[in-house]
């Protein structure tokens, strides 16, 4: 099977971000989906042990969001970028190190890692984009969010049939 690694924000910062999310979507008739930054795509499945013991290396993970950014790209219509640190790209890099890629994962390998959370996949209008961001940044004040699962997204459907195969939280008894 073939799909993402998603980083997934711990509860309090994940229903903040996907009530927007909800919102966004509903405002344009497009399907909603988990809040999220994507680690790795085109990947084969891990087994939970193995996902286990990298969730339990890196995470929690406290990372720094930026500015919110429109776009003409499907999938980045309208994100929230999360600032590149050493943790998230050491976590990336071991998942990478640990996963088997899948067959379209050379044609994804050659972007730049732009970590980021989404707040809208799909088309909207200057208009629609600009009201949707104002009310994510009157809501989404934080700077920081923290992570604390990371779940593999059978992602080959179309959004609204986009699969959770694993959700592999931290555990926190071993902090």
């Amino acid at each position: 099977m073939i799909g993402s690694f998603w980083l997934l924000p711990a509860a309090r910062d994940a229903a903040a971000y996907q009530l927007q999310i909800d919102l966004c979507a509903r405002e344009v008739s497009r399907p909603s989906f988990a809040a999220h930054v994507t680690l790795v795509v085109q990947a084969h499945a891990l087994d939970d042990q193995s996902l286990s013991r990298i969730v339990n290396q890196f995470l929690p993970l406290r990372l720094q969001v930026d500015e919110f950014v429109r776009s003409d790209k499907y999938f980045r219509s309208l994100i929230r970028r999360v600032r590149i640190s050493p943790n998230v790209l050491d976590l990336r890099q071991a998942l990478q190190a640990a996963v088997r890629p899948g067959p379209d994962a050379q044609s994804y390998a050659a972007e730049k890692y732009d970590p980021h959370v989404s707040l809208l996949y799909g088309p909207a209008t200057p208009q629609q984009k600009d009201a949707m961001q104002v009310r994510a940044a009157t809501a989404l004040k934080a700077d920081e969010l923290e992570f604390d699962a990371i779940a593999f997204v059978e992602t080959s459907a179309e959004i609204g049939k986009w699969n959770f195969v694993q959700n592999i939280k931290h555990d926190r008894k071993n902090v």
